[in-house]
C-alpha cells in the first residue's frame, strides 16, 4: 500500500550509495573560462577557483592582498568537460540518468554536444534522463556555468524593488561566497558535490529512513520511509531487517515518484543520546527492493524544542527523549570558502571530533553558508552532537516571485528528506536574523507602505508557509523555528523570550561583564574576534608584515571597526602589548577570559537559561574572527577554555554587591557530591585562610554553595596581591581575582619544564610527548606559543603554586627539543624590565 505525504521523517545514519553504472567513471576532468580556448586539468569535486590554483594560474588567494588581484574570476563563466564511458552492458539497462548534487549554480548541461537541461540551485538534487543523450563507448558531459557576479546583478536589477541584502539573494547558491564579516569574497562557480550516472530496469531509490513515530520504554514503533522513483506500475516485494527483526511486504508502485511508508514496530532497543547524556547507539539497517540494495545505520530519539509562555516570558530548550538539554556548543560556518563536499573530508571529520572532546552536545548550522555533508551529520551522530539546521538565508529579504518560491519549495524538499534522516538533526531554522533586520536594522526605511506590506508578504510566504510546510510534511516531529533570534538585542524582551543574538559585547562595545545581567532564555549567538595563532599568520601575511595595520593584515580583517575594538578590549583588562606576539596573545587571551563570563552566566542561570552556542566555532579561510579554531586547525585559547566551560560539572564565582557567590553547576542527570576546599592564597602560595566545604547537588541543576563577604575576607590585605582558590583536593577546580588581569601584582615566574618522549614511532604522522610543568608561583594563563605543527592536550592555563602539571603533546617531529618551546604567560608581560 502507498501512504500518502505528511509523516514524520526520523532520525538516522543513512549510508546510501547511488545505483552508479558499474564500470563507469567521469575522467579527463578539464575546465576553462568561456573567453578562453585552452583547457586545463581539473580535479572534481572543485570549482574554478580550485581549478586555477591547481593549474598555478593564479597565486594563492590566502596569501597577503591576492583577494583583490582575483575579482576577476566571479565576473566570467566558466565551462567545465569530462569523459565518460558506457559499454554494451550498461546500455541494455532501460533507464539511464544522470545524479547531480551542487551544481553552483546558473548551468546549463551538455552530452555529446546536445542541451539535456540546465540548473539554478547549487542546494538541489537532480535526476536527469539521459539514455536519449549518450552512446555505447566514450560521451563527453559540458557544464557551461554563468558568472555568479553578472548573474546576480542581472536579477537583482529585474527587481521591483532593491531587496535588502544585495545581489546575493536572488541567487540560492551559498551567501557567505559573496563577501562576510568574517570571510572573503570568492564568488565561485563549480561542481563541488557528487556527479555519477544512475542506471535501472524500473526503480530508481532515492532515499530511504526509518522514521521514528514513538518511543514508549524499549519499544520504538516506526515508519520505513522509502523515495522511489518507478517508470511501470507493479506490486512489489520489500525486504527490511534491522538489528535481529526481518519485515516483509507488498506495496504497489506506481509508475513517477512513490513515497511509502510502512509500519515497524522494534522492541529492546536502546536509545541515541547527545554527548554527555548516554550513549550513542545506533542500528545496522538493510533495505532490498527487487534490483536495489542500501544499508545504513539508524539511531532512535526524540528531540523537541519546548518553547511556551511561563513566568519570565518565552521558553526556549531542548528535550531528549523526554529529558531537558542545556545546550552547549557554538555556531558552524563552512569549512572552507571553496569547500567540497565527500565523505573524506579530514578537515570536517577533525571539527566534529573536537566538538565532541570539548564537551560540545550542539552545533548550529549557520544559514549563510550551506547544507552540509552526508559525512558531517554521520559524524554528528557518531559523536552526540545535535544539530540545530538553519535553512540557507541569511541577513537580506529574498525575492517572492513564483519562480524562486517554487524554487525554494524544491529545495527544501530535497534537503528536509536528505537530513531529517539523522539522529543528530534537532531543529529546523528558517533563518538567520532576516526578522530581526527587517524590524531593527532600518531596513524598511524609504519604502512605500505598499511596497513594506508586499515584502513582509513575502517573508511570510517563505518563512511562515513554505519552510515550515515542508518540515511538517517529511519530518513532523522535528520543531520548526521561522527565524534566530526571535528578538534582536534592541527589543527589551530578547533577555526573557526565546533564543538570543547578543552583540551588546563587540558590536555596541559593552564590557564584557554585561553578559552577566544580559543573561537570555538561550544564547544562539555571542562572540569576540581574535587573531589566529602565530604559526597560522605566518602561513597567510607576507614576510615584513607582522603588524596588524600592514596590507596583509588588514586584507584579511573583514569587520570595518575589527582591529580597533581587539585593540580596545585587550586594553580595558590586561596590559598593552609590545609587540606582535604579545598582541597575538592577548588578542586570543581577551577571547577566551570575556567569553567564558559569558559562557559562565548562561551555565549559571539554568533552567532560566538553557543553552549557549557561541559564535564561532571554525573558519572558512585564514583570517581574524570570531573563531575558536582557525583555518589551519590550529586551536585559540578560547576552544581550550571552552573545553573546562562545557565540563559537565563546574565550579564558578560571581561577585555582586560585594558578595561572592561560588556556584555548583551541573549538567549530569544524578546527584554529586562535593568536597572541596577553599582558599584565600597570595600569588607565592602562601595560603591566609583556608574553608572546607561538603556539599551535595541535585541532578541538572546550578546552585550556591557559599556565599563570602569581599571586605570580610581582604580585611587589612591588598586585593591585588591575593586570589581565591576552589579546589577538590589537589585539583584547582576555578580560581577568583579581586582586580582587573592587568592591575594584579604577579609574581616573576620561574617555570620548570621537563619534556619527555612518550612514544618514538609516530601516529598518524605525529610523535607523543609529555611536558611536565612546575612553578612555585602563580602563573597566570600559561601558553606554548609560536611552534608550528603541534597539538596540545591543553593550552592557555593556569599554574597554581607547588602543583605539578602534565600535558601531551603531539608534534610532526621527532626528537622535539625542549628549547624549542617557547612560552608565555600574563606574569611576563606585567613583569616586563
Amino acid at each position: 500500500m502507498i501512504l500518502n505525504r505528511g509523516n514524520q521523517l526520523c532520525f538516522i545514519i543513512v549510508l546510501l550509495a547511488l545505483n552508479l553504472v558499474r564500470g563507469q567513471k567521469m575522467e579527463n576532468w578539464k575546465f576553462r573560462s568561456s573567453k578562453e580556448v585552452k583547457w586545463h586539468s581539473f580535479s572534481q569535486p572543485g570549482n574554478n577557483f580550485t581549478g586555477l590554483v591547481e593549474n598555478n594560474l593564479i597565486n594563492d588567494p590566502f596569501k597577503g592582498t591576492t583577494e583583490k588581484e582575483l575579482e576577476w574570476i566571479g565576473k566570467e563563466s566558466w565551462e567545465f568537460k569530462a569523459e565518460f564511458t558506457i559499454t554494451k552492458e550498461n546500455f541494455t539497462k532501460k533507464y539511464i540518468d544522470l545524479y547531480l548534487e551542487r551544481v553552483d549554480t546558473y548551468a546549463e548541461i551538455f552530452i555529446n554536444g546536445r542541451k539535456v537541461s540546465s540548473t539554478s540551485n547549487a542546494f538541489r538534487v537532480f535526476f536527469l534522463p539521459i539514455k536519449t543523450f549518450i552512446k555505447i563507448g566514450k560521451n563527453e558531459i559540458l557544464f557551461k556555468i554563468k558568472s555568479p557576479e553578472v548573474q546576480s546583478a542581472f536579477l537583482y536589477d529585474k527587481l521591483a524593488t532593491k531587496l535588502p541584502g544585495d545581489k546575493k539573494v536572488t541567487m540560492r547558491k551559498p551567501q557567505y561566497h559573496f563577501g562576510w564579516d568574517f570571510g572573503p569574497k570568492f564568488i565561485s562557480s563549480g561542481l563541488v558535490g557528487k556527479i555519477g550516472v544512475v542506471s535501472y530496469e524500473n526503480f530508481r531509490l532515492e532515499e530511504a529512513a526509518l522514521l521514528t513515530k514513538s518511543i514508549n520504554e524499549n519499544i520504538v514503533d516506526a515508519d520505513l520511509f522509502i523515495l522511489l522513483h518507478a517508470q511501470h506500475s507493479v506490486k512489489q516485494e520489500i525486504e527490511f531487517s534491522i538489528a535481529d527483526s526481518l519485515f516483509r511486504f507488498e506495496v504497489d508502485v506506481h509508475v513517477g515518484r512513490n513515497e511509502i511508508r510502512l509500519p515497524i514496530r522494534i522492541q529492546d532497543i536502546e536509545l541515541w543520546w547527545p554527548n554527555g547524556m548516554g550513549k550513542q547507539a545506533l542500528y545496522m539497517c538493510k533495505l532490498k527492493i527487487s534490483e536495489a540494495f542500501r544499508e545504513w545505520r539508524t539511531g532512535f530519539r526524540i528531540i523537541k524544542l519546548i518553547s511556551e509562555q511561563d513566568n519570565f516570558g518565552q521558553s526556549f530548550y531542548f528535550k531528549v527523549n523526554d529529558i531537558p538539554m542545556f545546550a552547549k556548543g557554538a555556531n558552524y560556518i563552512p569549512n572552507d570558502i571553496f569547500q567540497v563536499y565527500s565523505n573524506k573530508d579530514l578537515k570536517t571529520e577533525e571539527l566534529v571530533k573536537v566538538a565532541h572532546e570539548s564537551n560540545f552536545n550542539m552545533l548550529r548550522v549557520w544559514g549563510g553558508g550551506n547544507y552540509e555533508s552526508e559525512q558531517f551529520y554521520e559524524l554528528c551522530d557518531q559523536y552526540g552532537i545535535v544539530v540545530w539546521q538553519d535553512f540557507m538565508f541569511a541577513c537580506g529579504m529574498y525575492p517572492g516571485d513564483q519562480a524562486f518560491l517554487e524554487e525554494i519549495a524544491q529545495e527544501a524538499e530535497d534537503q528536509v528528506i536528505r537530513l531529517s534522516k539523522y539522529a543528530c538533526l534537532g531543529l529546523w531554522c528558517g533563518n538567520n536574523e532576516v526578522n530581526e533586520a527587517w524590524h531593527r536594522w532600518g531596513w524598511q526605511i524609504g519604502l512605500l507602505p505598499s511596497t513594506q506590506k508586499r515584502l513582509w508578504r513575502d517573508y511570510q510566504k517563505i518563512f511562515n508557509d513554505i519552510l515550515p510546510q515542508t518540515v511538517s510534511q517529511y519530518a513532523s516531529e522535528t520543531s520548526y523555528w521561522e527565524s534566530s533570534p526571535l528578538f534582536g538585542r534592541g527589543d527589551t524582551r530578547f533577555q526573557s523570550e526565546g533564543d538570543a543574538h547578543d552583540w551588546g559585547i563587540w558590536h555596541d562595545e559593552m564590557p564584557f561583564v554585561a553578559f552577566e545581567s544580559r543573561v537570555p532564555r538561550f544564547m544562539s549567538e555571542a562572540g569576540f574576534q581574535s587573531l589566529p595563532n602565530l604559526s597560522s599568520i605566518e602561513k597567510f601575511v607576507n614576510p615584513g608584515e607582522m603588524d596588524l595595520y600592514s596590507e596583509s593584515m588588514l586584507s584579511h580583517q573583514k569587520h570595518p571597526r575589527g582591529n580597533k575594538l581587539i585593540k580596545q578590549y585587550i586594553e580595558h583588562d590586561f596590559p598593552s602589548p609590545s609587540n606582535f606576539e604579545e598582541l597575538v596573545y592577548l588578542s586570543q587571551l581577551t577571547q577566551a577570559e570575556g567569553m567564558a563570563k559569558g559562557i559562565l552566566a548562561h551555565r549559571r542561570a539554568k533552567p532560566y537559561c538553557m543553552g549557549t552556542l557561541y559564535w564561532q566555532y571554525n573558519d572558512c579561510w585564514p583570517g581574524i574572527s570570531w573563531s575558536s579554531i582557525d583555518y589551519y586547525g590550529q586551536w585559540k585559547a578560547f576552544q581550550y577554555y571552552t573545553k573546562r566551560l562545557f565540563a559537565p560539572t563546574i565550579i564558578s564565582c560571581q561577585e555582586d554587591n560585594n558578595v561572592i557567590n561560588i556556584i555548583a553547576t551541573t549538567d549530569e542527570l544524578k546527584g554529586k557530591k562535593l568536597d572541596l576546599n577553599v582558599e584565600l592564597q597570595k600569588f607565592n602560595g602562601e595560603i591566609v585562610w583556608s574553608k572546607n566545604l561538603e556539599t551535595e547537588i541535585s541532578n541538572s541543576t546550578s546552585a550556591t554553595i557559599l556565599q563570602l563577604n569581599r571586605k570580610n575576607i581582604l580585611e587589612n590585605l591588598e586585593p591585588k596581591n591575593h586570589f581565591l582558590v576552589v579546589k577538590e583536593k589537589e585539583l584547582v577546580l576555578t580560581s577568583y581575582f579581586f582586580e582587573k588581569y592587568k592591575k594584579l601584582n604577579l609574581e616573576d615566574e620561574d617555570v620548570e619544564m621537563r619534556l619527555l618522549q612518550v612514544d618514538s614511532v609516530s601516529k598518524d604522522q605525529y610523535f607523543h610527548y609529555e611536558l611536565v610543568l612546575f612553578s612555585k608561583t602563580f602563573v597566570k594563563a600559561f601558553a606554548i606559543v609560536g611552534i608550528q605543527d603541534i597539538k596540545l592536550s591543553d593550552n592557555y592555563f593556569d599554574l597554581f603554586p607547588g602543583v605539578t602539571r602534565r600535558i601531551d603533546i603531539y608534534s610532526r617531529q621527532n626528537n622535539l627539543d625542549i628549547d624549542q618551546l617557547k612560552y608565555l604567560s600574563l606574569n611576563q608581560l606585567l613583569n616586563k624590565k
